[in-house]
């Protein structure tokens, strides 16, 4: 159930961010920077931006623009949105982390599993190997 809801409120991020990249595209499409010469920018591109800036993967073929890169243009709302969306990612990472260990350190201690000190190893067969308990060999 964590890893759907995971799942469920990563993509609702993803799509939001999407939604303001979007609106960015319209008022600014230089600060969206992509590996084409000509390409027109969907949402689908805008929501490639997103999510791979929300898991902190990093950039592709899609990335935020510069000022290097977009001819002087200042894409500053582009470029604090994407540090706040890759500051979430990171702590939805953790949040998510620490969920998913919380709920494997419980389901460890209600398991019955006996754990002992010493450590035994053995070559060979290990318990297929018959053996005879017979003293005859005396």
């Amino acid at each position: 159930a964590v890893n759907i809801a995971s799942f469920g409120v990563f993509m609702t991020f993803s799509l939001l961010f999407a939604a303001f990249i979007w609106f960015v595209k319209w008022k600014q499409p230089e600060c969206i920077v992509t590996g084409e010469e000509d390409g027109e920018i969907t949402f689908v591109d805008c929501f490639h931006l997103s999510w791979t800036t929300f898991s902190t993967v990093g950039y592709g073929i899609i990335a935020p623009g510069l000022s290097i890169t977009t001819d002087g243009h200042r894409c500053i709302a582009l470029n604090i949105m994407m540090a706040v969306e890759a500051f979430v990612g990171v702590l939805f990472a953790g949040v998510t982390g620490a969920l998913v260990y919380a709920k494997v350190a419980r389901v460890q201690s209600t398991a019955p599993i006996a754990f002992s000190d010493p450590i035994v190893v053995r070559f060979g067969d290990g318990c297929r190997e018959q053996r005879d308990d017979d003293d005859d060999d005396d």
